[in-house]
């Protein structure tokens, strides 16, 4: 049993990415199981459905919500997303 806990922490997001749920679906597709940065209006999104010309691994693909974000913090946390993700 503890070995499926452990498996099931390395599959949840590292911070500050949130995943999307039905109650608070992704702003790009609509659906869950997506990533968002977190706040109440989400900088930034990794949507497993639609397709953008910055794809993150496996994960999903980049979409920038607000034009004017600053992209400097967010760089950390999508590598090691992606890093974390492809384990």
């Amino acid at each position: 049993m503890p070995h499926l806990i452990r498996s099931a922490a390395k599959r949840q997001p590292p911070p500050p990415w949130t995943r999307t749920t039905r109650r608070s679906p992704c702003p790009k597709c609509r659906k869950s199981a997506c990533l968002v940065t977190p706040g109440d209006t989400p900088e930034a999104v990794i949507c497993t459905r639609i397709i953008s010309t910055v794809p993150i691994g496996a994960v999903g693909f980049l979409h920038e919500l607000r034009p004017t974000s600053t992209w400097a913090k967010w760089r950390t946390s999508l590598t090691k997303l992606a890093r974390e993700i492809a384990r």
